[in-house]
């Protein structure tokens, strides 16, 4: 069985960040930023549209390269970072259970933990029906189960509430909080406050590119 994060405690996890700068159509949107989060921390990222926030959580997550600065995981070969970003990684053309096996073998979860992760998303009424089917909502939740089948200690989410009703919100809130809890790391950029609360906040805002070109 592969455990989650919330069935073991971690070992000590450090995602350390210093002087980060991103560039994007050649212009520097942000420079200067620094963080650094351990074991059962979280940080939530705002700011107005524009700002950098996904470009922030792409970096984050190898997607993208920075302009300046380091990012440091530690330890190196066992800090996994899980990303999910406005798009849901679903295949449309698959059900939901296949798109569920498939992040299983992915991440060489088995059939109990795809189990636990149904259960967890409560997508049991929705399993045999394509991607392409489903509602924004159920997209969204279907996505994001993803999340409960590895073992990565580091969850990098964009807007993991949009689509979402107040019960779904609550859902996910618990999620998040389990992980934490259990020794994980979250960094989530989002529109509007979640119902945990983030050990650490930063505001995209606070870190403009200081020189006179226009940002995005």
């Amino acid at each position: 069985m592969v455990p989650t994060m919330s069935e073991s405690k971690q070992p000590s996890t450090h995602l350390d960040v210093s002087g980060l700068s991103a560039r994007r159509g050649g212009r520097t949107i942000f420079e200067g930023l620094s963080f650094s989060l351990i074991n059962g921390t979280s940080l939530m990222v705002t700011g107005p549209n524009g700002s950098g926030k996904s470009t922030l959580l792409r970096i984050l997550a190898g997607l993208l390269r920075s302009e300046a600065g380091t990012i440091t995981l530690t330890p190196e070969d066992g800090a996994e970072i899980c990303y999910a970003g406005h798009r849901d990684g679903l295949k449309g053309g698959l059900t939901v259970e296949e798109n569920l096996g498939f992040w299983a073998k992915l991440y060489g979860a088995n059939q109990e933990a795809v189990e636990q992760a149904i259960d967890r998303m409560a997508l049991e009424t929705v399993l045999d029906m394509p991607a392409d089917m489903l509602s924004a909502g159920w997209r969204r939740r279907a996505g994001l189960a993803r999340l409960a089948l590895g073992t990565a200690p580091i969850w990098v989410l964009d807007e993991p509430y949009t689509a979402l009703d107040a019960e779904n919100v609550v859902r996910i809130d618990g999620v998040l909080n389990d992980h934490v809890n259990a020794g994980g790391i979250v960094v989530l950029a989002t529109h509007q406050a979640p119902g945990f609360t983030p050990s650490n906040q930063i505001n995209m805002a606070n870190y403009p590119a200081k020189t006179s070109e226009v940002d995005w």
